[in-house]
């Protein structure tokens, strides 16, 4: 066996070959001369690029290697420590040379560096394409980072994941023209290169020039190869890649461009890395949430559970449509490289943003009353796939008590029911994993039961119902003549009530006209029939008056006013519940005498107060009485202030929550009758469903602080929103205090007289024979007290048209626009696309300029940020026609430049709409006088003008903005015909 050569370590056996396979995975196809050259000056610089801090330098790595003291010295930068091994600095002989490069060797490999088929003699000796695929493995290890895949897989995917545009393959002729490193830094640094889609393809050395000489002074990339190799054919890969590998190593231009986007998706969290804060899945659940796919994770030190989070996190990244390229124990790696993780984040950046979980389930109600006692449903939709698991729900009574609610709920939606037991509003709250849902809360208005009167006699009936006296004689042959029926009202008139006989049966009727206890006299033969007379209690339910409530009240005192129950007849239940801004109100009713009781509020805030009043379930007539608390000037500043705070804290509904008051309930009987004349029960103020009738015509716009309908546009702020809230509600609450009627069935009274048994009865209600003041009235009958009938007939017909704008359009003003290098001056832009933009559909701009079209550059920028194309074509000699279509609602950034100067104005703002997206809801079949609804859904439409006209606009129509895009239309019909809406957004009709 032949002796070991002097100086050849073990490393050196064992990895050495004379074949020189150290530089496999560089395959050479064709001009190795130009390779070898560029490859060699490449890593030459890279080499350089450390040796530098130390003050070494390599000009020549087949020479300047052999003696390894350079090696050694690079080693130790790239390690940034010693070698455990001592190394000669000056070594003397081969011996030297060979043990410094054995020790840079150890080194290397003990740091997990494979080393195949080199040795300290191929260093020593010169072998430059050993020490070429040396210094790549060096590069490899140091500078990409090591991984689990192929450092070209890695760094490709995340160039190709930041660079969407440029469909980047390789590392060689994709780079040439310098168009996609120009595209690389204006990634790194939005602004440095921005007109990089409009790069000459055929000035490559320039391009490359340009964009490697920028890249070196504003982000600090060394020039490690030359502009005229990177715009080579002859480039080789590992050149390009090692060039390419200063924009994604840690803290590089890329890495922190990517952690930029990373931190503003999710701003609660600052993420400094993409190794250790990613680790326990927390980052990658937030990320993946904020962009709609809901990924829960879970707090904790437990490793196990940190794996679980991030296999929650890579199922909602595969859930956007983003692969996972690193399983979750890879991420759970301690030495786990930025690069996979950064190359796999940065896919997220070009998924469009989903909306949040929360708007992908709505809730509604078919209707926006119920009653005490009557079950109740809420119905929930789900627009997505959503886990029924997450949704809760709460109903909030109006004393601030928590109702049970039962959820019932499938893969697509479902339902939430309870049972209000107290008058009043009920707030319902349906919540995705704690977060409110579309169209949440929803109030529900709970009035009190529909209660029945105890009586002796005849069944009592309401003032104005037709009474019907029936009498059966089983004696033939009597006439009509000698059966007479005389009704004696309360106060002693007589009303003389004509009979008519049929078939034996005679039957007279009469209208009471009183409220109080009629006398039914019944007379055969001009004798009283057996147990005559009998009684009728007539009733009045809007003969209540409520006196000291038309002078303001004093914010922060005892206000006292008089309920007078007396021209209710005095038989029945009165309920009273007094309300402001959603909230019942605390107060205390004391009895003065038998029908009359004074009421005594603390009137804690200025505003406008509601006091509700029913009569045996049904609200009264003119109820709720406005109260009013405080000046004008009390009332204004106090709904500010109020309307501010919302804005400000975002969080209206807490507010809400957390000041509901107790409240005090009082029964108090008015007569000594089983039921009960007088109750309280809290009722918070409003309901969502607004049909506002309007006070104003559409000459004086607002009167009485109102404010019409057509008036009301999403251009106004939060504070403009919030006083529409409280009045067009206060319309509305007239519109519903009107549903006062009995719904009675009739008796039947078995009496006696000396020519046989008759009987009389009394159908109190039935449809042809009543006439009792109904909701189903004419609204001309449908004011409150201080309102004057002509008025009101003047205003409802007098608006042809409703107008809605659904975002804000108001122009921003951005920093650039007080830029004063606007040019040239005399340049602008006009069209209809300035403002909105027609989804799918070709908008055209006209730039006035003379400017040649090759120095013109129009950019449009929707909401994804991925540019629109766009073309032009000049007409007329000075006007240049820009034509580009949208395919993105939302607002478009149009920025206009003439030899690379803004012009004036620039950029422009403008947003997509689209009509088709407009959803109406089921319009009801209406009722004469009654309130016609229907919501109309443009959540998905965009900005613009939304116009209802209903029959050509001769019948009023109003609109309520629900939030979120979403509207609840309304409108009275006056006559029993046919009434056509018609809709149109932004001038356009919208789809039936």
């Amino acid at each position: 066996m032949a002796a070991e050569p002097l100086g050849i370590s073990q490393i050196g056996l064992v990895a050495r070959s004379p074949e020189g396979h150290a530089a496999k995975g560089m395959a050479i196809k064709g001009h190795e001369d130009l390779w070898v050259e560029i490859q060699a000056h490449t890593f030459r610089n890279w080499v350089n690029e450390h040796l530098r801090v130390v003050g070494a330098e390599v000009r020549d790595l087949a020479v300047d290697f052999g003696d390894g003291t350079r090696l050694c010295l690079l080693v130790e930068q790239l390690q940034k420590k010693k070698l455990r091994t001592n190394w000669i600095r000056r070594p003397m002989n081969q011996h030297h040379c060979l043990e410094n490069v054995s020790a840079a060797l150890t080194a290397i490999a003990e740091d997990g560096v494979k080393l195949v088929n080199i040795g300290n003699t191929d260093i020593v000796n010169g072998n430059l394409k050993l020490i070429l695929g040396l210094i790549w493995s060096l590069i490899v290890r140091y500078q990409i980072g090591r991984s689990k895949f192929p450092p070209k897989k890695s760094m490709l995917s995340w160039l190709r994941a930041v660079l969407p545009e440029c469909e980047v393959n390789n590392f060689t002729t994709d780079w040439n023209s310098g168009i996609c490193l120009s595209a690389l830094l204006e990634y790194c640094e939005p602004g440095l290169m921005p007109d990089w889609r409009h790069l000459n393809k055929y000035e490559s050395i320039e391009n490359c020039r340009r964009a490697m000489e920028l890249a070196r002074s504003r982000l600090g990339v060394p020039q490690v190869l030359q502009p005229e190799y990177l715009a080579s054919p002859h480039l080789d890969e590992l050149s390009g890649m090692t060039y390419l590998s200063y924009f994604m190593k840690e803290s590089s231009p890329g890495t922190r461009a990517t952690l930029r986007w990373v931190n503003s998706q999710i701003p609660d969290k600052k993420v400094k890395n993409f190794t250790t804060d990613w680790k326990d899945g927390s980052v990658l659940c937030s990320l993946t949430s904020s962009l709609g796919a809901q990924a829960k994770y879970q707090i904790s030190s437990d490793t196990h559970v940190w794996e679980q989070n991030l296999n929650t996190g890579l199922e909602a990244g595969r859930k956007l449509g983003v692969e996972p390229i690193l399983r979750a124990k890879d991420l759970l790696d301690p030495h786990v490289e930025h690069l996979g993780v950064m190359a796999y984040v940065a896919n997220f950046q070009w998924i469009p943003p989903r909306p949040p979980a929360t708007t992908m389930a709505q809730i509604s109600s078919s209707s926006h009353t119920t009653r005490i006692y009557q079950q109740t449903t809420v119905k929930i939709d789900f627009l997505t796939d959503l886990d029924p698991k997450l949704i809760s729900a709460e109903v909030i009574a109006p004393e601030g008590e928590k109702l049970d609610c039962r959820l019932l709920l499938n893969s697509t939606g479902g339902k939430a029911v309870f049972t209000p037991n107290r008058v009043g509003m009920h707030e319902i709250n349906i919540y995705y994993d704690k977060d409110l849902v579309k169209g949440a809360p929803i109030h529900i208005r709970a009035m009190p039961e529909l209660t029945n009167i105890t009586y002796t006699g005849m069944e009592p009936c309401a003032v104005g119902s037709i009474v019907e006296v029936v009498v059966n004689s089983n004696t033939n042959g009597t006439g009509a003549g000698q059966v007479e029926v005389i009704a004696e009202s309360p106060t002693g008139r007589l009303l003389d009530c004509p009979v008519s006989q049929k078939g034996g049966v005679f039957s007279a009727t009469f209208q009471p006209d009183e409220p109080g206890e009629w006398s039914i006299q019944v007379r055969h033969s001009g004798n009283p029939i057996h147990e005559a007379p009998y009684t009728c209690f007539v009733f009045d339910p809007n003969g209540i008056k409520l006196l000291g409530i038309d002078t303001p009240a004093i914010p922060h005192s005892i206000h006292n006013f008089t309920l007078d129950a007396t021209g209710t007849g005095g038989l029945g239940q009165i309920t009273v519940d007094i309300v402001r801004d959603r909230q019942s109100m605390p107060h205390t009713i004391q009895k003065i005498s038998d029908a009359t009781y004074n009421v005594s509020l603390h009137t804690h805030k200025p505003g406008k107060y509601r006091i509700y009043v029913y009569f045996n379930g049904q609200q009264v007539k003119g109820s709720p009485f406005p109260l009013r608390v405080g000046t004008r000037e009390q009332i204004r500043a106090e709904r500010h202030n109020s309307a501010y705070t919302k804005a400000v804290n975002n969080n209206f509904q807490e507010s809400m929550r957390s000041s509901h008051s107790s409240f005090t309930r009082v029964a108090s009987p008015i007569r000594n009758f089983s039921s009960p004349i007088l109750s309280q029960s809290p009722s918070p103020l409003h309901s969502p469903v607004y049909r506002a009738s309007p006070l104003s015509s559409p000459t004086t716009g607002q009167m009485n602080g109102y404010t019409s309908a057509r008036e009301t546009s999403l251009r106004e702020t939060n504070l403009r929103e919030t006083n529409l809230r409280e009045t067009q509600t206060e319309r509305t609450e007239r519109i519903h205090s009107y549903h006062s009627s009995s719904t009675m069935s009739p008796i039947s009274i078995p009496v006696h007289h000396e020519n046989g048994l008759l009987k009389i009865q009394s159908p109190l209600h039935s449809p042809g024979m009543r006439k009792s003041p109904s909701p189903l009235h004419s609204p001309l009958q449908r004011h409150s007290p201080s309102l004057h009938t002509s008025n009101y007939i003047n205003s409802v017909d007098s608006s042809s048209s409703v107008k809605v704008l659904s975002s804000h359009l108001n122009k921003r003003k951005d920093s650039w626009e007080n830029n004063d290098s606007h040019f040239p001056e005399g340049s602008k832009v006009f069209g209809k696309a300035l403002q909105l933009i027609p989804l799918n559909r070709t908008s055209t701009l006209v730039l006035d300029t003379d400017a040649p079209l090759n120095q013109i550059n129009v950019t449009v920028t929707p909401p994804s940020k991925s540019p629109i194309p766009v073309k032009m074509s000049r007409s007329n000699g000075q006007h240049v026609n820009i034509y580009f279509t949208a395919t993105e609602i939302g607002e478009h950034l149009i920025d206009v430049k003439i030899k690379d100067h803004r012009i004036n104005g620039a950029p422009f703002r403008s947003h997509a709409y689209n009509t088709q997206a407009i959803k109406v809801g089921k319009m009801p079949n209406g009722v004469v006088g009654q309130p016609v609804e229907f919501e109309i859904d443009g959540s998905s439409a965009g900005s613009g003008n939304l116009e209802i006209l209903v029959n050509g606009g001769h019948v009023t129509s109003f609109v309520r903005n629900l939030g979120n895009q979403r509207f609840l239309a309304s409108f009275v019909p006056h006559e029993n015909l046919s009434h056509h809406v018609e809709m149109k957004f932004n001038g356009e009709p919208v789809p039936e």
